[in-house]
This record gives structure tokens, C-alpha cells and sequence, in this order.
């Protein structure tokens, strides 16, 4: 049940997510996390495979919990008896009710009056008729294809944006592709936590060892970044040292690409973190780095490190995204071998690394915290249900 000093006791909120609630904070935690301060929330795990179910039996994991990052989250593990199931398709629209049923029913129980579903992925479209609602929010954080390609609109994407009260974009790229095709467009970028990335830290035990100076990026080690540029630069650059922070992606042709930098000796892989870890490593690079691919995905993203970046306070270079266009000011941008190389002699400058150029970066962060940006999503929210 929420806690009781949960603002709009009367609206609840069902979260649809991609994955597990985890202590990886991701923008939809970010924002799942403020606003279940706000309304009474339930985060739905996803349902296990029909082939997991001994393994849900085994695992222990009660049906209801709350996140230690999020007291007042309910957080709906299903039981071992409601699988994901794929066919036959009544069976599968039934265990789908009956989870949402669950998640309801404990909103209602716990006194709200209105449901509202947040949708954070075009899979749960289904939910739109398997749950009694009164308002539907979709969050379009991703280009959902993941494809490197431009590719059309899905048609259960069409449908949520079409359906949904409110949608909100992540990045300008994906409100101007698609948000002529919703109800009501929003644009609610992604933020930081500012204190935890600007408050000083302890250099960090595996970072200490890499000598200056270092070109750090933190987050997913991932194909969508340039691993040609990367080669490219530590192999022209032997002076520089190339720090990644992170879990490793398991998809196809990852492990290829980074054997072939473990044996450059500027190349240095940390390994993953959790959020209050990750925090500490921005402020001890020296130029905080977004090396992405740009492609037909990349396009449409706006990186979650930005203003986390921009937070530390760090010099900060990136790809020529169209989501770092608007931080010009703050966020240097290259493309290809030698400009890199030749901006990161610019940002290792003494002028670079000034309480100027600084402050600079972190009042573009200040601009740009969670806080903030979950209160406007409070709001909008309580403005769906406007006082008789």
C-alpha cells in the first residue's frame, strides 16, 4: 500500500516496462521512482516463460515487494502459475487480465479512484483492452525497432500513439517522426541526478590505475558505438587512454569487436556498475565520452549520460547526434579519427577544464533533473482528471 504521504492517493498508476525493476536506473525508473511519491504505483515485472515455471517456484520471490531504491513502489513480481504464454491467444490474453487484474485490484485497495496505464514499450499494447482504465500515458524513450535502418511506424505503435491521452518523446527527433500521429505530443527529455554526479567522490579503486589522460565513457558497452572510431583513436593515440564503464552487451559480434581493443594497452574495460557506483567515474575522466554510431537508430536517441556528464562538470564530447545539436555551447562534437583527436587536445586545454566552462555544464544539468521533469509529469497527470 502507499505510503502516507503519497500526494494523489485518489489516481494510480500501472507501469508497463521492458524489464525487471532493477537498481539500474534508467529513465523510466528515474521517473517510476518520483512518482510513485505522488501516486499510489504498481511496476509490473514481466511475466516468466511457461518453460521458467519451476524456476519461479524455486526462487522465492514473493508476488509483492517494495524497491529499497522506492519505499513506496509496489513492485508485482506474477506468480509461478501466470506465465507468459503465446498460444493459444485466448489463453494468453487471459493470464495477461488476470496479471493486470492483480495489479489493479491492489490500487484500489490501496483507494484510487482513477487508473492510469504508463506504457513504456509498443509490446504492452494489449493492455489497452485487457485492464478497465481511465487514462493511458505511452512514453516514447526509444526508437523501439532498434534498427540501424529507418523503418516504419509499427502498427501497434500507430495504435497507442493514436490511443494514448498524452505521449511523451524523449528526444526532438522522435517527436518530430512521430508525433503527429499521437492525440497529444509532448517532448520530456531525459535528466540526471545532479547532486549525486556533482557531489566530489573518492576516485574510484579500478580507475586509480589508469594513467591520464582518460577518455572515460560510462553506460552499456554496446554495437551502437563507434568501435572503428574507437580503434581508430587509442591505436593513432597512444598517449590517450580509453576507459569503459559498464556491462557488456551479449549481442551478436560484441566479444569480436572488443578483443580486438583488450590487447591495445590504452583500452580499459571496468565492467558494470550499479547508479550510485557509476556516479563517482565522470568527475575523474578527463574528457567524458559519447562515441556513438550515427545511424538510423542513434538519430533518434538522447543519451541518458548527458547531463549526467554535464553534472560532473567534465569536458564532454560526442558523436554528431541530432540530440547534442542544442548543447553546442557545452558538448563538443566530432566526426571521424581526426577530429577527435584534435578536439580532445582542445578540451585537455587549461581553458576547457576552467570553474567558467564548469559552471557552464553544470547550470545545462541543473536545467535538466529528475526532479524537475517528474514534477511537469505529475502535473500533466493529475490534469487528466480535472476537479468537479
Amino acid at each position: 500500500m502507499p505510503g502516507p504521504d503519497v500526494h494523489h492517493p485518489g489516481i494510480g498508476l500501472i507501469v508497463l516496462p521492458q524489464e525487471r525493476w532493477t537498481t539500474r536506473r534508467q529513465a523510466r525508473q528515474q521517473f517510476v521512482a518520483r512518482l510513485s511519491r505522488c501516486f499510489p504505483t504498481v511496476w509490473m515485472n514481466p511475466p516468466h516463460q511457461r518453460t521458467g515455471i519451476g524456476a519461479r517456484w524455486r526462487s522465492g520471490t514473493p508476488e509483492w515487494s517494495r524497491a529499497e531504491s522506492a519505499p513506496e513502489l509496489d513492485v508485482f513480481t506474477p506468480p509461478a502459475w501466470l506465465p507468459r504464454l503465446h498460444r493459444p491467444a485466448g489463453a494468453a490474453a487471459l493470464a495477461d487480465r488476470l496479471r493486470l487484474g492483480r495489479a489493479r485490484d491492489r490500487l484500489l485497495r490501496a483507494g484510487a479512484r482513477r487508473i492510469v496505464l504508463s506504457i513504456w514499450h509498443p509490446e504492452h499494447v494489449g493492455a489497452l483492452a485487457r485492464v478497465r482504465h481511465d487514462a493511458v500515458l505511452y512514453h516514447v524513450n526509444d526508437e523501439y525497432s532498434y534498427s540501424p535502418e529507418e523503418l516504419p511506424t509499427s502498427g501497434e505503435e500507430r495504435t497507442l500513439l493514436g490511443r494514448a491521452d498524452a505521449t511523451y518523446f524523449s528526444s526532438r527527433t522522435l517527436l518530430e517522426a512521430k508525433g503527429p500521429l499521437a492525440r497529444r505530443a509532448v517532448f520530456l527529455p531525459n535528466g540526471a541526478d545532479c547532486a549525486a554526479f556533482a557531489a566530489p567522490a573518492p576516485e574510484p579503486d579500478d580507475l586509480a590505475p589508469v594513467p591520464h589522460p582518460r577518455i572515460g565513457y560510462t553506460g552499456w558497452v554496446k554495437p551502437q558505438l563507434d568501435w572503428e572510431l574507437i580503434g581508430a583513436l587509442a591505436r593513432a593515440r597512444p598517449d590517450l587512454h580509453l576507459v569503459f564503464v559498464g556491462e557488456i552487451s551479449r549481442q551478436p559480434g560484441m566479444s569480436g569487436r572488443l578483443d580486438a581493443l583488450r590487447s591495445l594497452p590504452n583500452v580499459h574495460f571496468l565492467g558494470g556498475k550499479s547508479s550510485a557506483e557509476l556516479a563517482a567515474y565522470p568527475q575523474h575522466f578527463d574528457v567524458c565520452a559519447m562515441p556513438y554510431l550515427v545511424d538510423g537508430y542513434t538519430r533518434y536517441i538522447y543519451p541518458l549520460k548527458l547531463h549526467e556528464y554535464l553534472a560532473g562538470g567534465r569536458p564532454t564530447l560526442g558523436t554528431p547526434l541530432p540530440a547534442l545539436a542544442e548543447f553546442e555551447g557545452v558538448v563538443a562534437v566530432a566526426a571521424g579519427v581526426g577530429e577527435w583527436s584534435a578536439a580532445v587536445d582542445r578540451l585537455l586545454a587549461p581553458a576547457a577544464g576552467s570553474d567558467a566552462a564548469r559552471e557552464a555544464r553544470q547550470a545545462v544539468a541543473r536545467a535538466h533533473e529528475w526532479d524537475a521533469l517528474a514534477s511537469r509529469l505529475e502535473r500533466d497527470i493529475v490534469g487528466l482528471f480535472p476537479a468537479r
